[in-house]
């Protein structure tokens, strides 16, 4: 019995090519979904593009992403994921930026894998860059902080506070929290704020 298979079945053997690492046998697949079809659905073109990433096969992920004509926020995800896990996080930086141009939305999934990859690669100060006119307070502090950029974590905590962005959920003396944001000022020598925070006054983060 002849049965083709559908974008859902297609989807999945690309995705398992990609996760074995097999470019030849998903290439085949690709190939020939693309001479069955003129126009690959959204959902085959993600998964042709997980593909190529997965087999780190950047320059046939970056042809198949630039034919998506409309990018949701995954495609846009898995380009940049894979530009940095390949170690090229200027590209990486480049494909965010050219994401904001058309009005894309990122969600703070996206902006946390990116900033928290930059930063794994050393890259802190490009890390920070892309974040200049969005809210994700959090991502940046938490990337300074577990890359023992202490003092660098309080002050973005300060220019939170100080910023047109500010916290939006109240934390109080109770929350385990307070205590991390604590340790940070106690080891950047801010003892005075350091005793405010565990002394029973709430603060605010993001």
């Amino acid at each position: 019995m002849d049965v083709a298979p559908n974008d859902a079945s297609l989807a999945t053997v690309l995705v398992a090519c990609g996760r074995l690492g097999v470019v030849r046998a998903g290439r085949a697949v690709h190939g020939w979904y693309a001479k069955r079809e003129r126009e690959l659905s959204l959902t085959v073109r993600n998964a042709v593009l997980d593909m190529y990433v997965k087999c780190e096969e950047l320059d046939l992920a970056g042809w198949g992403f630039d034919r998506i004509p409309v990018k949701a926020i995954v495609s846009w995800t898995v380009m940049i994921s894979g530009l940095v896990q390949c170690k090229r996080p200027n590209e990486a930086l480049e494909v965010f930026n050219a994401m904001q141009t058309p009005g894309v939305k990122p969600d703070r999934v996206l902006l946390s894998t990116v900033f928290s990859a930059c930063a794994s690669l050393g890259s802190l100060e490009s890390g920070r860059t892309p974040f200049k006119n969005v809210s994700s307070w959090n991502a940046m502090i938490n990337g300074f902080a577990l890359h023992s950029h202490g003092r660098q974590a309080v002050e973005c905590f300060d220019r939170m506070i100080a910023s047109a962005f500010p916290p939006n959920e109240e934390l109080e003396s109770s929350d385990s929290g307070v205590y991390v944001l604590s340790n940070l000022y106690a080891v950047n020598d801010r003892w005075t704020k350091c005793l405010d925070k565990i002394s029973g006054d709430s603060i605010m983060t993001g």
